[in-house]
């Protein structure tokens, strides 16, 4: 640790002029190697640990320094230089740990390792059931996805790779918008959970009409590699469509709105199963056909019990003679006087337990693929 510090503190000394001089980018190769390297052993101490993966304090020292030099990155980043690309890009995080990346853009390479840093933070916290501490974590990383987006929306259409970079980097917003969502629901923040599904959802839309277009049309060309390929992305995107859809008609529902959340339902039964069909027995679709039989449930008890008070009414609507009328009218008084007092006794809506039909949103997210540009 010691050592590492040292090296920063010798980059952190150079004069701006230094740093850039030639337009070298040595420091910022160095300083990126620096953070992986102290993130190396962040993980280290959470792979030491028991069981449970829990970090201890030594985790978050790592972390926060990590981060204070990740706040440095773009003063090594020589003016002009953002879109360089790197010919061995740093370490980063996918589904099997660090590996070796191909060239990548400066400012991508800086952004991968605030994705390294952030995303490590917001897992030990998710491990600690610490989840307003997560959600921070989770919103960096958000923010990251996003700039990762912007720079490429930046880049001329024409450059290569930059279509294939730009539809990885709106798919990982999307996961990440759709997370932030979920934590925000499990604190209880259900109108601000349902604008990140829906944002979600509407980042989605487009790359799926993009991705069935190319596929189509490589199916059409011949293209065998290129349709499989395509068909992949399809599948993936159309995991995180549907559970866009469900996680908002999930919010809807908490919002005691479940007029707007049945259609969402049958919505993403219908991308889950015809459009974009998921692996037979995913549990997504599992979630959407049991929360669709309990709106059912609950219609046909609504039926019925409205039948049942009709008939009610049928046998007592008879006219009254002038005894009964005055006895309904003063049990009538007295029941208005019950029930006023009920409802000032009653909860306010904000404290009314939330609805019991769509399972949790938190977990709706479908599991993530190794994605080499955006991994956190």
């Amino acid at each position: 640790m010691q050592q590492l510090e040292d090296e920063v503190t010798r980059l952190a000394a150079l004069s701006p002029e230094e740093r850039m001089a030639g337009g070298s980018l040595v420091p910022f190769t160095k300083l990126v190697g620096l953070i992986h390297r102290l993130m190396d052993t962040a993980e280290s101490v959470v792979d030491g640990n028991d069981a449970s993966g829990a970090a201890d304090s030594r985790f978050f020292v790592f972390v926060e320094r990590a981060e204070s030099w990740c706040d440095a990155l773009n003063d090594f980043i020589p003016p002009g230089k953002a879109g360089v690309l790197v010919g061995s890009a740093p370490p980063s995080p996918v589904a099997s740990g660090p590996t070796k990346q191909a060239a990548a853009p400066l400012i991508v390479v800086a952004h991968q390792a605030r994705l390294r840093t952030f995303g490590a933070a917001r897992d030990a916290y998710r491990r600690g059931q610490q989840w307003s501490m997560c959600l921070r974590y989770s919103e960096r990383v958000d923010a990251v996805h996003r700039a990762i987006l912007s720079f490429y929306q930046q880049q001329p259409p024409q450059a290569p790779g930059v279509e294939a970079q730009l539809r990885s980097a709106a798919t990982a917003v999307a996961r990440s918008t759709l997370s932030v969502g979920g934590l925000q629901s499990k604190l209880g923040r259900h109108n601000t959970a349902l604008e990140h599904t829906r944002a979600a959802a509407d980042v989605v839309a487009p790359l799926l009409r993009q991705l069935s277009s190319e596929h189509s049309a490589a199916v059409a060309a011949g293209d065998d590699s290129a349709a499989q390929r395509l068909k992949q992305e399809l599948t993936n995107v159309g995991a995180l469509r549907v559970a866009a859809l469900y996680s908002t008609a999930a919010e809807l529902e908490h919002l005691d709105r479940p007029a707007e959340a049945l259609p969402l339902l049958q919505e993403a039964l219908h991308a889950a199963t015809v459009e974009s069909p998921l692996p037979s027995g995913h549990p997504l679709v599992a979630k959407i056909e049991e929360a669709l039989q309990a709106f059912e449930s609950d219609r046909a008890t609504s039926v019925a019990s409205s039948v049942l008070s009709g008939a009610r009414a049928g046998r007592v609507g008879r006219p009254l003679g002038p005894s009964a009328q005055r006895s309904s009218r003063k049990s009538s008084g007295q029941s208005r006087r019950s029930g006023s007092g009920r409802r000032a006794a009653s909860e306010p809506s904000s404290a009314r337990k939330p609805p019991t039909r769509l399972p949790p949103t938190a977990g709706a997210v479908p599991p993530r693929t190794a994605d080499p540009s955006h991994s956190a």
